[in-house]
């Protein structure tokens, strides 16, 4: 139990990232609960490795940088932090602090995994669409060449997915690369569809 605490099973926003700073392992946090944190497959270890090089290496010398999975977001207003795949913030604040949480993502990918793939593309999701700055959501599966962007056009999203064969395009930031590079050394552990 955290000193000083409030009883009962809601965290505030403060006993949170207090309690996080404290904890070996990463918890998300979303209006007052507090979830630990899943382990990864092999599969999701590999694409996430490419898709950080292949956006470290499109993003060198831009003003816009790229964070892997250590880095959390905060939801407008305090309501969640979560710590997605991969995510780009261009804003001189989120650039210029060090206290490993962005406020401000143009571009965010998830990972899909068994576990979490309804909670990515709904509540996750929602909460990440009130972040004004955000422009796109990613979603990888991570057992077929599946990649669906999500983009912001004014006040709706516009959905395309990229599957094997295709280039995939980060609008965002303006970025294309074969699908296969984000699957790269990842082929074995996909399934095979007839």
């Amino acid at each position: 139990m955290i000193v000083g605490r409030a009883q009962g099973p809601y965290f505030t926003p403060e006993e949170y990232l207090e309690f996080e700073r404290l904890s070996p392992i990463k918890h998300e946090y979303r209006r007052g609960l507090v979830t630990a944190m899943a382990g990864v497959s092999t599969a999701h270890i590999l694409i996430t490795r490419n898709l950080s090089i292949i956006l470290f290496n499109h993003l060198r010398g831009d003003q816009c940088t790229s964070y892997g999975s250590d880095a959390k977001v905060q939801i407008p207003g305090r309501k969640g932090y979560y710590y997605p795949d991969q995510l780009v913030p261009c804003d001189a604040v989120d650039l210029s602090s060090n206290d490993g949480c962005v406020r401000h993502p143009m571009l965010i990918f998830e990972g899909l995994s068994d576990s979490t793939e309804a909670f990515d593309r709904k509540g996750k999701f929602d909460d990440y669409k009130t972040i004004p700055e955000l422009e796109e959501y990613v979603l990888v599966d991570q057992h077929r060449m599946l990649v669906e962007c999500f983009r912001r056009k004014g006040d709706f999203w516009v959905s395309e997915t990229y599957e094997t064969g295709e280039s995939v395009t980060f609008v965002s930031i303006r970025c294309t690369c074969e699908i296969e590079l984000v699957y790269e050394g990842a082929e074995r552990f996909l399934m095979i569809e007839s």
